[in-house]
């Protein structure tokens, strides 16, 4: 026997407020009727009136009360509750199961739920449905079409009920279409069922990865504070700029180049973007992501611009620059896109040791994760780099794209240029106000730090940022025996010290080693138990020459296929690649990357030797090796120029 509905349970359990509504509009005046009266029995019910009285003034028997009780309390197909649903006339909670014999009539009537029936008895009629609709695997692999039309599914199912043996006079073969009008109407219900393999199947990617926006496959809490929040991408800019590269037969040559990329770090709280950083060349990679890490955390310094009558507007800057409480300020959450320069494991250990904040690495290609800082690029693409005669447009057909690489040569438009209006740019809107909120990105940040909140910091002792260079984990190799002294070696270069090298004991010990990928002829290492051993030198030309380790790189790979000296232990072996790119720029895009990368790197590299120099009261010239080869001054010619 079921047991019956305990009023007291009832009554401490259910709020009648939290119930699904009615809009009774909608009925007509005999349903608004009959409604009314089987809502009056349940607010009756609730507010503990006699059962008999509820009889005796409402005119519903004891079950009947019972009946409408349970079908409120029953569970909708939503996930909630019938509540008031259920009183609606003829409304109908299970769905219709056909027991009886299908006979249709000369109207081809008479057929309701036969094929529901049908498919209930073969599930694997019903599976077969289901892999050509939503483009499933089958056991044998078969290629499904693309956004298959429901007459070919319709066919397929004909050609099943034929295999399984259904008679002639039997559903679907005695009715005069063979069940195809039912048979639409339970395909278009099965994909609003499924609507999520269904725009995964036949709408494609963009239409199913829109659906996940605010669904429970991807919750996001709001932001309800500054720097809980940041969003990081990287965009290429469409347009053409001049650089002056390295001439094999002496000078510079002006080229355009057509591969700029825009890292950029954004607050989602503010929308003020606290950092970025520009790379050149085909892509960006580990290293630009991790300059970009650089930028967002050290106190922002205004560019030297070089751009005449260009300058600062008085309300425009960046966080970090304008406010002394976001100095080394820290995030919480950072955002980014699944790809390959930014997940691997370098980057996370970063994000997660050094800034304590936790990784959010969304899915790949799915722009609407960080909607904030890719509407950003495109104000920043209308509103600036659209607007400059060298601009590439927003596709190959854009009517503002008039041979970019001409006008680009024309007007003298040079990478320092596009640095100084992207600077400006990003300066001016984080000073500007927006309509919506009226109040511009930094003013939102001002009004929050007035009411003096715990903003953390990275502490004093890290923020020479060392920790954000590449790590690198190596054993301590060497021979006493065979007069090897203690040394680690990375990409083909052996790094030691005075320390390393009379400490015979640590050979066999494991290694951390941090090296700045601009500047690899030194690092910090440290022992496997955290402690610092101090900074390793590279060996030979290595530890003298300025380069990088993607020029390293480049070099290790070529120096085997024949390209390049065979000893890389040669002074003059940076300088052999340098002058191999600069041959192969005027034909090869790629080489012409690569260069204008070691360019730009260089003059990073300098600007910080300078300032750090400048910062100690030191002079450079007092900082150089005392015995350098020619061939060092030679390369470092090409480097910097």
């Amino acid at each position: 026997m079921k047991k019956r509905i305990s009023r007291e349970e009832l009554l401490a359990h259910e709020d009648l407020n939290t119930w699904p509504q009615v809009d009774k509009t909608f009925l007509s005046e005999k349903e608004r009727e009959h409604f009314s009266k089987r809502e009056a029995v349940i607010f009756a019910y609730f507010e503990s009136k006699p059962i008999k009285e509820i009889i005796a003034s409402h005119g519903y028997s004891k079950q009947g009360i019972y009946k409408m009780l349970k079908r409120c309390l029953a569970t909708h197909k939503d996930g909630r509750k019938w509540g008031f649903r259920a009183l609606i006339p003829h409304i109908h909670q299970v769905e219709y199961l056909r027991t009886a014999p299908i006979r249709p009539d000369h109207a081809g009537k008479g057929t309701a739920g036969a094929l529901s029936r049908l498919l209930d008895r073969n599930t694997d009629i019903r599976e077969e449905i289901e892999s050509y609709l939503f483009k499933q695997k089958t056991e044998n692999n078969s290629v499904h079409e693309s956004r298959i039309r429901y007459g070919t599914i319709h066919t397929h199912f004909i050609k099943a009920c034929r295999a399984k043996g259904i008679k002639g006079d039997e559903y679907p073969f005695n009715t005069k279409f063979m069940g195809y009008r039912g048979f639409h109407k339970f395909l278009k219900a099965l994909e609003d069922t499924k609507y999520m393999e269904t725009a995964k199947a036949r709408y494609g990617k963009d239409a199913y990865k829109g659906l996940k926006i605010g669904g429970p496959e991807e919750p996001l809490n709001p932001a309800d504070r500054p720097y809980m929040r940041v969003e990081f991408d990287g965009h290429n800019i469409d347009i053409v700029c001049t650089v002056q590269i390295l001439n094999p037969f002496g000078g510079y040559t002006e080229v355009t180049i057509d591969r700029i990329w825009l890292l950029l770090i954004r607050d989602t709280f503010s929308t003020a973007v606290i950092g970025y950083h520009f790379s050149f060349g085909r892509e960006y990679n580990q290293s630009d992501v991790h300059e970009c890490f650089k930028k967002a955390l050290r106190p922002w310094q205004r560019r030297e611009l070089t751009v005449p009558g260009l300058k600062y507007p008085g309300n425009a800057g960046f966080p970090s620059e304008k406010f002394k409480e976001l100095e080394w300020a820290t995030f919480q959450e950072f955002l980014y896109d699944n790809a390959k320069a930014n997940i691997s494991d370098e980057s996370t250990r970063i994000l997660v040791d050094i800034t304590g904040c936790h990784v959010n690495a969304g899915p790949v290609a799915f722009p609407q994760r960080r909607a904030l800082v890719e509407r950003f690029f495109g104000l920043l693409e209308e509103n600036g780099f659209h607007r400059l005669p060298s601009t590439k447009g927003s596709n190959p057909n854009d009517v503002r794209r008039q041979n970019p690489e001409k006008q680009a040569l024309k007007y003298k438009i040079t990478s320092e240029h596009i640095e100084d209006l992207v600077e400006i740019l990003i300066a001016e809107y984080n000073g500007t106000r927006s309509l919506t909120t009226n109040r511009s990105p930094l003013e939102r940040l001002e009004y929050f730090l007035n009411t003096k909140p715990v903003i953390s910091k990275i502490h004093e002792n890290k923020r020479d940022l060392s920790m954000l260079n590449r790590r690198f984990v190596r054993t301590v190799s060497g021979n006493m025996k065979k007069g090897r002294r203690p040394h680690i070696t990375i990409q083909n270069v052996d790094y030691t010290s005075d320390i390393l090298a009379r400490s015979p004991a640590l050979i066999g010990e494991k290694l951390s080693i941090y090296i700045d990928p601009k500047d690899p002829r030194y690092g910090t290492a440290y022992f496997s138990d955290g402690t610092e051993l101090g900074v390793l030198t590279a060996k030979g030309i290595w530890g003298r020459t300025p380069h990088t380790l993607e020029m390293r790189q480049q070099i290790n790979r070529e120096a085997p296929a024949g390209r390049l000296r065979d000893n890389l232990e040669k002074p003059e072996i940076v300088s052999d690649y340098i002058k191999g790119l600069s041959e192969k720029s005027g034909k090869s895009k790629k080489a012409k990357s690569d260069l204008v990368r070691i360019q730009k790197t260089s003059k990073e590299v300098e600007a910080e030797y300078i300032k750090n120099c400048l910062k100690h009261n030191t002079q450079a010239e007092e900082t150089e090796p005392e015995k350098i080869e020619p061939e060092v001054f030679n390369v470092k010619a090409l480097i910097y120029y």
